[in-house]
């Protein structure tokens, strides 16, 4: 998912909060990990608001409405990109670009150990946002060191398996990556 801020002044617009200044008539892609500094910004929604800077998101220029929701957002405002418009002029289906906008999206968390039950100890991850289908790959890193598995993927989330029965102590990290084609 790309995200482009454009100027669209002739002068430099100087977003302080992010510590960013955007060129005259330039662009900025804003980094992966940039992404939660950006949506926390409120000197860049009044300069939206100004008229001075939109988005790209890889493939069209966005409104003002839809820039700042597609940075605060970013799953809000691809489903409102997309409500309602089945067939987009530059020939993708609404599901088709909304997809391609998505490609390589990630989430990522942290279960505590107390989250894990039965025996084999068992946790299930539930997203926040789920995605378009369940073909997307898991990393898990965990305090403590067991052999992991995914059970049960769904586009909503899946049950991670410990494949032991000793309780868990630490913490466990799991990461996915949508996967497209």
């Amino acid at each position: 998912m790309s995200k482009t801020i454009k100027n669209l002044t002739a002068l430099a617009v100087v977003i302080n909060d992010t510590g960013i200044t955007i060129p005259a008539s330039g662009q900025y892609v804003i980094p992966e990990f940039d992404y939660l500094l950006w949506a926390q910004s409120s000197d860049f929604i009044v300069e939206v608001d100004a008229d001075k800077l939109i988005v790209n998101n890889g493939l069209f220029d966005l409104t003002k409405e839809e820039t700042i929701y597609f940075i605060k957002y970013p799953d809000f405002a691809t489903s409102q990109i997309f409500l309602n418009n089945t067939y987009r002029s530059n020939g993708f289906t609404s599901r088709l670009t909304q997809m391609a906008i998505e490609e390589g999206r990630s989430k990522a968390g942290t279960i505590p150990a107390i989250s894990f039950s039965g025996n084999p100890k068992t946790a299930i991850v539930v997203f926040v946002n789920a995605y378009a289908d369940n073909n997307y790959a898991v990393a898990i890193d965990g305090d403590d060191k067991r052999s992991w598995s995914v059970d049960g993927r769904t586009a909503s989330g899946f049950t991670l398996n410990a494949n032991a029965n000793k309780p868990l102590t630490g913490n466990v990290y799991w990461t996915t990556t949508h996967n497209f084609g």
